[in-house]
Order: structure tokens, then sequence, then C-alpha cells
């Protein structure tokens, strides 16, 4: 439920939990997926592309593993953004079948506002944290489809306007929360079997791949609120 003065912390995390609970079945879908596949591409690599980057990471040491080994984590990438599209339509259509309608959209603008924060974050990490924030909705906003794939992007700032802070302290909220627990299990998996280990590399890919839900959970939630929002007190905040 949005607040007198917008949206509030607590709505963007509520409406992320529900996000969750709500599809129950295609964050399952998603986690037989990508565990699997992540685990095998760190397990080939030694874990030298692990990482929580979500993009494509081929450092020189996977590069001279081979062509297989680089196949590998060229096809877990792609598997990724495809997962990745998959459970977000999933949640912003509330169905297990969503169709792939609008696959190809979702990779171009996907790689797009990946290049344009890093690029920013290269310049100064502020602009780079502003781009994350305002185009919290980016994604969801592409599979609606109720508006151009390029157009999403101004949609995504204008439908943000007025509530960055509470975008950024959720956001914040979940990431430290994630990373918390990423340390936890990180130690505790090479204790248990070392780098490049089986139960390393599996612990690895669970965590990510659930932190990938809980990132995917969280733009769909506040997509949910921003566009929930009537265009007249949109307007009030710009």
């Amino acid at each position: 439920m949005n607040t007198a003065g917008g949206i509030s912390v607590g709505d963007i995390l509520n409406r992320t939990t529900e996000a969750i609970r709500e599809n129950v079945a295609a964050v399952l879908i998603f986690l037989a997926i990508t565990i699997p596949a992540t685990a095998l591409s760190e397990y080939l690599t030694g874990g030298n592309d692990m990482g929580f980057s979500f993009g494509l990471f081929l450092s020189s040491e996977v590069m001279a593993q081979g062509v297989v080994v680089v196949l590998v984590v060229l096809l877990e990438f792609l598997l990724g953004i495809i997962a990745a599209y998959y459970l977000t339509a999933a949640m912003v259509f509330g169905t297990t079948a969503p169709g792939f309608d609008r696959l190809l959209a979702y990779v171009g603008i996907y790689l797009l506002s990946i290049l344009a924060i890093t690029f920013a974050a290269f310049l100064l990490l502020i602009p780079a944290i502003i781009l994350g924030v305002r185009w919290a909705p980016l994604l969801p906003i592409v599979v609606q489809g109720r508006c151009g794939a390029t157009e999403s992007f101004g949609e995504a700032w204008r439908a943000t306007s007025g509530s960055s802070w509470p975008i950024f302290f959720a956001m914040l909220v979940v990431w430290v929360g994630m990373m918390f627990v990423a340390i936890v299990f990180g130690i505790s998996s090479v204790f248990g079997g070392g780098t490049g280990s089986i139960t390393q590399v599996l612990a690895s890919a669970m965590i990510e791949a659930i932190l990938q839900v809980v990132l995917i959970a969280i733009s769909v939630g506040i997509f949910q609120l921003v566009t929930d929002k009537p265009d007249d007190l949109i307007a009030t905040f710009e």
C-alpha cells in the first residue's frame, strides 16, 4: 500500500516478499534451472568465473581452459538471462507460463542498462547508483510491454520520480542482508570442502541464484508500486 508521501521502504520490502511468496512455483523452476547450470560452470572453471556480477565473466584463466569450458560459460550466461526473463515475466503476470514474446527486447535492454551503469561506475559511483535506483523497475516495464523497448528507460525514470530514497534504502537493505548470508555460507562451504570443491561451488551457485530471485522480486515489487501511483501523484514529484 502506498503512503501519503509516496512509497516507503516497508512497502517495497513487503511487495518483494509477496512477489516471491505468490510465485513459489516459478521461483522453484528458476532455481532448478540456474543452480545446476551455475554450479557446472563454476566447477569446470575451478571457481574462476565466480562472483555476483550476473554478467558474462571470461577471465584469462577461463579462456586458457579451452573451447569446451568457454562454451559452457557462454551457455550458462545465456541460460541465466533467459531464466531471469522467465522469472520476471512470471512475477509480472502471475503465471508459471508467461510466454517469451518480449525476450529479445528484455535481452537488449538488459545489456544496454548493464553497459550504461558500468560506464557510469567508471566515471563516479554516484551516477551508477542513481541509474540503478531510477531504473529499478526497468526490466519489468519491458516485460509488461505497454511501451516500446527504448521508451522503457524514460518510463522507468518517470515512474520512480519522487521515490528514489525509499528505493535506494530498500535495495541497500536487501544487498547488505544477502551479502551477509553469502559471506557466512561462503566461509562455511570453503571450510567444508575448499575452494573449487563440489560443496563450495554448489553453495556459491545456490547463493547466487537466491540473490537473483530476491533482486528480481524487488524490481517487480518496485514496478508494481510505482505503476500503481496515479499520474497526478507522479507529476507532483517531477
